[in-house]
Parts: structure tokens; C-alpha cells; sequence
């Protein structure tokens, strides 16, 4: 194989991207000529601007989407090797599509990407044995994406959404409208200064602009129409620090009595949503946002965050917080229709809103996307229908419990369902908090998988992870698994599994698959989440059990070379202090397991920066120190 002449068909900006993507690719690899030429004999392009679609799979839509939905992907490749020089067509129903078929070309040729920083090619004498090939798949999901949280730099989440389309996914959101505390997190202990809105929001600007360049899914905002639309700022939840006037008072939830920040916190308040003038300033906020900010797709309006917190008045009381958020909605949609804007709006069902309306309907259902976000539930066990539901409880104001169970979670999203039959998607955080408690990422990966192959069962499109962008230490296993199962559920998560290990590790992905499947065994994440009953003393012998076996595998990971094997040494030197301390902390020493935990943070520091990109060392020691040992700082 000698020549690669890539032909473009379109002028679309990502399809050139994409094109791009494949010559930089192929010009790496020794003895290969590969450029974007006229008349090249390779075709990148969307199926309405190729000539030959027939490899176009059934109910994907017509070409570029223009019959059927855009938000559809779906790829055709049809390529042979021919006089030393590939010909053919990698294709796709719209820009994304082809940018997604191009790295599933090059992954059949041999490349891998691990996690965001690091990619593997194959030797070019390889390549030519994996052709000619033809393949073409739609995915069975059309929401496929992940979610802004934790700490994060402007690289850190550039890296994840230029990695986001190599493994399938489709989308991506930045939470509130400069996701300003999930930045300033990052950057203010840096430099010793808060980061301002100003620059957050230019962070998210370019940010935006990579985004389109892939032509993903661009989510945005979510929490804060509930305080910004009213003067309040909505930056993250920490409290609010200046006087509320009493003009902006009166349109807050009354509580026991009086109308406050929820809390303190602007982000975590309600509002009197049967105010007709607060019906209209959030719904006239939601509008002007969607038009000031036309590369939005998926604008998320949800009401305040927390839970047993909405409003107690006499009007507020004679309907459910879903009836007068539904009200909100389709008010939000009347003016957006008036203004021609397509922006498709998606609202939750999520704590208080748990529970659907009883008498309000959606009047124009096509417009909306159901997120349905089962906070409170349990990742011991995947969502797996099976048999009869439980009813729902009872929706008393403000004294509110909210299901852990499967069964009970499933009760409220069927009953969501059965108010509103269209798009709809489930967000979810296991990587959010409950992979700190999995130290091997196995457990938590398997959850992930069983999840995601049964959205159909549940009747949703698809997945958005609220999670951690810095979710790869000790691996990048539980971040591959999602992405390689929504793109295709009937892949077995050991056939992925395996894939993972041997791109990360190389030779030594077996041995270090065993190490990693015995770690989470011995930590045995659902005793962590307080779901099994343990006697003290047979918990301190299973962490005495884990302290030791990090010890004797030592020698295993020292051998190991690449990032790869640097974050697996650091991650099995801090899990032996994290094992000292929950040793501890199942006798009841408490000075032992704060002492012990201490020592993991000083562990951590010393090899922080080294790490830096993998682990999201604000939440870890937030979950880990807060959650288990009540460090105060943590």
C-alpha cells in the first residue's frame, strides 16, 4: 500500500475535518503517500453529496439527514486496495457521521485510542491484511454523550470532546452558562485567583467552536433558570454571599414560611412557580438564550437542584412542581415557535420532578427530549426490567423519598412515559462519585455496560454521562466500555474488555486485567456504598487481604512501561494507604483511618502533576476523604 488520494465531496467543514483526520493519520505511517486531492480515489463525504449510498443502513435517514432526523447517525464504508492506492467511500448521513466512520476506518486498519492521550497506529505492512472491507451500522442510540463535572482545565475537556467521536459518542454539554465552577475549580488554586465569568465564558466559547468542528451535539445549561433570570447569579453551588433584595425575594419557594435561598445556595432554590411572572421571566430567559446562542442544541431547562425544596404557598400546593414546570415548558416552546428557532429543549424527571403532572400535557411533544436522572440510585445493580414495578409513592410536598432500588426508579421513568411518548434519554453518574469506591474500575465498568445495552428495554434513545472528565486512573476501561456499547450493545463487554487492555497495556494486558478484576474484588465497591452487611472484623481482614496483595504486585506493575503504566504504579502505591485507612475505619479507629487517609493525600501530592490529566484529584479526595473518612477539607 503506497498511495492514499483522499477526495472530498463537500465543502462541509467537519467532513473536511474528517478527511484531514484520515491523511494525518495515514502520513504517519511509513511508506504510505496520503493527501486530500481532486479526483482522489478514496471519497469522504455524506451520502447525499456520494454518488453510491447503497451500503446507507436501513431507517437511517435520508442523505444529510434530509429525510428522517440529523440527529440519526449512521455510517457506510466500502473500501479495496487497488494498484497500491485505496479506493472507495467512507460515508455518512451528516458531518459527524463521516468524522465518526473515519476513526472506525482507521481503527480497523489497526489504530487504538485508549483514552484521550494516547493513541497507538499499526505498522503499514499490517494494514493492507484488514482490507478490502465493507461495513455499515447504525447506531441503535441517538444520544450519545458526555457531561461536564469535576475540575477541569480548557485542554482537559478539549481532549475529551476530540476523543469523543474516535470511540462513537455524538455529543457533548456544558453544564450552566459558563460551567464556571467546574473551571474555577481547576484554575483558581493555581493561581491563586477565582476565576471570573468572563473568562470562564470565553473558555466555553472556544470550547463551542470545537464542538462544531466535530459537529456534536451541543448541550447546554441546566441548572440556573431558576436564579438568573431574576439577578441572582447561578456560577456553581456554593453560597450565596450577597444581600437578596425583597423585590427578588417574593418570587422565591416558600419554606416553613419564608421565601430564601435554598440553603443559601441560588442554584439548589425554587421558585413560586404559580406566579404567572415567574412563568413568563423564565420562560422569555430560556428564549432569548436559545436565540443568542444558535450553535445550542439541546438546551436543558430544569428547575432548581436538591430535592424537598419547592414551594408550600396555597397556589403552589393545588398541582404537583411537574404541572407547573410543564406549564413553563410549553410556554418556553409557543414563543420559541414563534421565533422560528429549532432548538430542541430537554427537561427532567429528577428528584421532586420524580413524580410526572397529573393535568398539564405537552402541546407540542416533538420539540422536548426526556432526561430521565435517576440520582438516587444504587450502581451495585444495572437497570434490568424484569418483572412487576412497584407503584409510586406518594408525592407528599417536601418530605420526599426517592427510590435506590432498580425497580423503584424504573416505576417513576414508566410513569414519565406514560405522560409523554417521545425522545428521551437517561443521564447518569457513575463516574461521578462511584468509581472512587471501585479502585479497579471492573465492577463499575460491567454496571456501565449492562446499563447502557438495556436503555431499549427501558424505551430511551440513549445515554448522557454526568461524570468526571479525568476518569482514567488506573485505567481508561470504564470511559472505553460506555463508548464502545453505545455504539454497538451487541458487542460483549468481554470482547471490549479485552480490546481495552490490549491497546493500553500491549503484552502485559492479560496480567494486569487479573490485577485490576482482584483489586475492585477486594475492595468490593457495594460494601462501600454501605450495601452489605459486613462484620467489622471480616471487613478489616478483606482490606488487610487488599493491602497486602498491592504489596506483592508490586513487582507486576514496576515492569510496566508508557503512561499507561506510570498511572497503574501511583494508583497501586495511594491504594495502599487508602486500604490502611478503610482497614481502620471497619475496627471503629478513627484517629487511624483520618491518620492513615492522611497519608494518601501526602502520597497524592507527590505525584499529582504526573497524573494529572487521568485522575481528578478534587473529587477523589472529595468523595473518598468527605464520604468515608468525614475528611472536613476533603
Amino acid at each position: 500500500m503506497k498511495r492514499i488520494l483522499i477526495s472530498l465531496a463537500e465543502t462541509d467543514r467537519t467532513v473536511q475535518f474528517a478527511a484531514e483526520e484520515l491523511a494525518r493519520r495515514f502520513s504517519k505511517v511509513g511508506g504510505l503517500v496520503s493527501r486530500v486531492a481532486p479526483g482522489g480515489g478514496l471519497h469522504v463525504g455524506t451520502f447525499g453529496a456520494l454518488e453510491n449510498s447503497d451500503l446507507l443502513p436501513d431507517d437511517a435517514g435520508g442523505p444529510s439527514g434530509e429525510s428522517g432526523r440529523r440527529e440519526d447517525d449512521a455510517v457506510g464504508i466500502d473500501i479495496v486496495e487497488r494498484n497500491d492506492e485505496l479506493v472507495g467511500y467512507i460515508a455518512g448521513t451528516n458531518g459527524r457521521s463521516v468524522l465518526i466512520a473515519v476513526y472506525r476506518v482507521l481503527r480497523r486498519l489497526g489504530w487504538r485510542w485508549p483514552d484521550p492521550y494516547v493513541e497507538i497506529a499499526p505498522p503499514a505492512n499490517e494494514m493492507a491484511a484488514r482490507l478490502p472491507w465493507s461495513y455499515a451500522h447504525r447506531p441503535p442510540y441517538r444520544h450519545r454523550g458526555i457531561c461536564i463535572e469535576g475540575s477541569v482545565g480548557r485542554e482537559h475537556v478539549r481532549s475529551i470532546i476530540d476523543w469523543a467521536p474516535k470511540m462513537g459518542f455524538n455529543a457533548y454539554f456544558i453544564q450552566f452558562r459558563e460551567g464556571h465552577t467546574f473551571f474555577d475549580r481547576w484554575y483558581a488554586p493555581r493561581r491563586g485567583t477565582p476565576l471570573t465569568r468572563t473568562e470562564a465564558a470565553d473558555i466555553v466559547e472556544d470550547l463551542a467552536g470545537e464542538i462544531a468542528l466535530r459537529g456534536l451535539d451541543f448541550h447546554a445549561v441546566g441548572h440556573g433558570w431558576t436564579c438568573e433570570p431574576f439577578g441572582v447569579p447561578g456560577l456553581g453551588w456554593e453560597k450565596h454571599a450577597e444581600p437578596i433584595p425583597k423585590e427578588t425575594k417574593r418570587f422565591f419557594a416558600e419554606i416553613d414560611g419564608k421565601r430564601e435561598l435554598f440553603g443559601g445556595i441560588a442554584l439548589n432554590t425554587n421558585l413560586c412557580f404559580s406566579s404567572e411572572e415567574v412563568r413568563r421571566r423564565m420562560s422569555e430567559a430560556v428564549a432569548d438564550y436559545a436565540q443568542t446562542h444558535p450553535l445550542v442544541d439541546y438546551l436543558h431547562v430544569w428547575i432548581g437542584d436538591g430535592a424537598n425544596n419547592n414551594c408550600e404557598c396555597a397556589e403552589c400546593r393545588k398541582m404537583r412542581p411537574s404541572d407547573y414546570y410543564l406549564m413553563i415548558l410549553n410556554r418556553i416552546d409557543r414563543i420559541l415557535t414563534d421565533r422560528g428557532l429549532p432548538t430542541k429543549i430537554v427537561f427532567l424527571a429528577y428528584v421532586d420532578l420524580l413524580w410526572p403532572p397529573e393535568h398539564e400535557r405537552f402541546e407540542n411533544p416533538d420539540r422536548f427530549v426526556l432526561m430521565f436522572a435517576p440520582i438516587t440510585r444504587s450502581y451495585s445493580k444495572p437497570f434490568e426490567p424484569a418483572g412487576a414495578l412497584p407503584p409510586l409513592g406518594p408525592f407528599v410536598r417536601n418530605k420526599l423519598t426517592f427510590p435506590k432500588a432498580v425497580e423503584g426508579n424504573i416505576s417513576h421513568l414508566r410513569a414519565w412515559q406514560d405522560v409523554f411518548s417521545g425522545d428521551g434519554f437517561d443521564f447518569d453518574y457513575h463516574m461521578m462519585w462511584d468509581h472512587y469506591l471501585d479502585p479497579g474500575y471492573e465492577q463499575i465498568s460491567d454496571i456501565l455496560y449492562r446499563d447502557v445495552v438495556n436503555l431499549s428495554r427501558l424505551g430511551l434513545n440513549g445515554f448522557m454521562s454526568c461524570q468526571v472528565q479525568r476518569a482514567f486512573f488506573p485505567s481508561g476501561l470504564c470511559m472505553y466500555v460506555m463508548g464502545e456499547a453505545l455504539w454497538d450493545p451487541n458487542r460483549s463487554f468481554q470482547s471490549i474488555r479485552d480490546e481495552y487492555y490490549r491497546a493500553a497495556f500491549g503484552p502485559h494486558a492479560e496480567t494486569v486485567s487479573r490485577y485490576l478484576y482482584r483489586v475492585s474484588e477486594l475492595f468490593d465497591p457495594p460494601s462501600l456504598r454501605g450495601e452489605h452487611e459486613e462484620a467489622p472484623g471480616d471487613a478489616a481482614k478483606r482490606f488487610a487481604r487488599a493491602r497486602a496483595f498491592l504489596e506483592e504486585s508490586g513487582e507486576l506493575v514496576e515492569k510496566l512501561d508508557g503512561e499507561p503504566g506510570l498511572v497503574l504504579k501511583r494508583h497501586n502505591a495511594l491504594m495502599r494507604f487508602v486500604a490502611d485507612a478503610l482497614r481502620a475505619r471497619a475496627l471503629g479507629d478513627a484517629p487511624g483511618a483520618a491518620a492513615a487517609w492522611e497519608k494518601a493525600v501526602s502520597s497524592l501530592e507527590t505525584f499529582e502533576e504526573a497524573v494529572v490529566n487521568r485522575l481528578d484529584t478534587y473529587m477523589f479526595r472529595r468523595v473518598l476523604g468527605g464520604r468515608l473518612f468525614g475528611a472536613r477539607n476533603s
